[in-house]
């Protein structure tokens, strides 16, 4: 009986690990630049068949997309929707004493600490010791839990380590390494500290679909978004109209998200 549990444990976990595979593969390919070089391999088909207006359209829809998902008009837009919804938070309420920082990747399996972490997980941790620190200052307790286990190291052990780097004493810091995606992230987060407020650290545009996860299991998250990537600076209009590639990857991120919240509605997640 006891292994034929466990056979049925590993069989869903191997399940589990292919349904959320298949879903980072289909979100990557929906991104602009995936999508812009399917369209080109369909124009390359269209021209082996000497389809030679098929092929001009679909070369005229890869220009566009490319060219539109570059320019700063877009990506600011794409950013702003998501990024305005939650104002940053620069002071930590005097009665929470808990924060929770979600992981944003991994550059490296062999660095340590901060040297392992990529841009977006370095962001969120730097925001999350910038809070702690204000906690600890108040002598309250302080619990900050670093979340992320998709990755081997995982992201939450190489932010306990740059938190340490950056003077936070271990005794103070928690790892959650079960989860693969954020909506993992609220399920682990609810066995940890169940119902009681907590700061939720993250980028700005991913606080959104944060939230929502977060709420639809009961928690009670105060938002604290980081990392604010839309574009400020003032410079002659012209220049916002070159495409470049900073704006494109702004653009990913959004509409990453806007991929994530589609999902997560269709599937009754928030």
């Amino acid at each position: 009986m006891r292994n034929i549990q466990a056979q049925n444990a590993i069989y869903l976990k191997k399940r589990m690990l292919h349904v959320f595979v298949f879903k980072k593969v289909i979100s990557a390919l929906l991104l602009p630049l995936p999508m812009a070089c399917l369209l080109l391999i369909f124009s390359l088909f269209c021209l082996s068949r000497k389809r030679l207006k098929a092929a001009m359209i679909t070369v005229s829809l890869t220009l566009g997309l490319l060219f539109f998902s570059a320019i700063t008009p877009i990506s600011n837009e794409a950013n702003l929707v998501l990024a305005k919804k939650y104002a940053l938070l620069l002071q930590a309420p005097r009665n929470i004493d808990t924060i929770v920082v979600l992981g944003g990747g991994t550059n490296s399996s062999k660095a340590h600490g901060n040297n392992g972490l990529n841009a977006a997980s370095m962001q969120r941790l730097i925001e999350g010791v910038r809070l702690a620190k204000q906690i600890i200052t108040h002598k309250q307790p302080l619990q900050l839990i670093l979340s992320g286990g998709y990755s081997k190291p995982s992201s939450a052990t190489l932010m306990q380590q740059a938190a340490i780097m950056l003077g936070i004493p271990k005794k103070f810091t928690f790892i959650e390494n079960q989860s693969k995606d954020t909506y993992d992230e609220a399920i682990e987060i609810r066995r940890i500290i169940h119902s009681r407020p907590f700061i939720l650290v993250t980028s700005a545009v991913h606080m959104p679909r944060s939230m929502a996860l977060f709420r639809k299991q009961g928690l009670h998250p105060i938002a604290a978004p980081t990392a604010v990537t839309y574009n400020t600076e003032r410079k002659p209009k012209i220049l916002n109209y070159i495409p470049t590639a900073s704006n494109m990857a702004q653009l990913n991120s959004a509409w990453h998200e806007y991929l994530g919240l589609t999902w997560a509605k269709l599937k009754g997640l928030i």
